[in-house]
């Protein structure tokens, strides 16, 4: 093993009691017979949420891989792959309606012309009936280019593989995203959950 590139403060986090207690069998044995290896990791989403209100699924269990803008199969991370979440990036872009979200250019610093129920929304993570994450998207983003663009977590959250996660927009009371049309923008997030995933070796 090239230690130059091991993660040891993830292994550590791994290592805690509260945290190896919420790991399945079969990672704990492979992890104690050096089987598996820990890997730097992005799992990344978007959504067209033109029109939406009350609260938006960014992933389901329809979720189809994408190259470019969705890297989720349904909505659980791959089995044996447990994510040791670090940081959060929140993308905002409106394109011509017909256009491919694959073409948008997110931006994480907040625009003049933003949706007002995107930006007053809350990003709302659980999992297994738990919240993992949760935090308003105006915080996630920077309000000019010299800011961070990454919110980067204070404490470490574990996301489990092969199990039910949730990613979701939560709208203020009463507010709603501008809906799409020939005319008007389509209204796109994107999430990036950044950190250190386990994989067998």
């Amino acid at each position: 093993m090239n230690k130059k590139y091991y993660d040891f403060d993830a292994h550590e986090f791994l290592s805690m009691p509260s945290v190896a207690n919420e790991l399945d069998q079969d990672t704990l044995t492979k992890l104690g017979n050096r089987e598996v290896r820990l890997e730097d990791a992005v799992f990344f989403a978007t959504a067209d949420v033109s029109g939406q209100g009350g609260t938006t699924e960014l992933i389901t269990n329809s979720t189809a891989k994408k190259k470019g803008t969705v890297n989720f199969d349904k909505s659980t991370l791959p089995k044996l792959e447990n994510l040791v979440l670090k940081s959060i990036q929140f993308g905002y872009a409106a394109v011509d309606e017909g256009d491919d979200v694959a073409k948008a250019v997110f931006s994480s610093v907040i625009p003049a012309d933003m949706d007002p129920a995107v930006l007053k929304a809350t990003l709302v993570i659980r999992q297994e009936d738990k919240i993992v994450f949760e935090r308003p998207v105006r915080d996630l983003m920077a309000e000019s280019e010299e800011d961070p663009k990454i919110y980067n977590l204070t404490n470490w959250r574990l996301i489990k593989g092969d199990r039910l996660l949730e990613i979701k927009l939560e709208y203020p009371e009463g507010l709603s995203v501008a809906a799409s049309g020939a005319t008007l923008d389509t209204h796109y997030v994107e999430v990036r959950l950044i950190g250190t995933k386990t994989r067998v070796k």
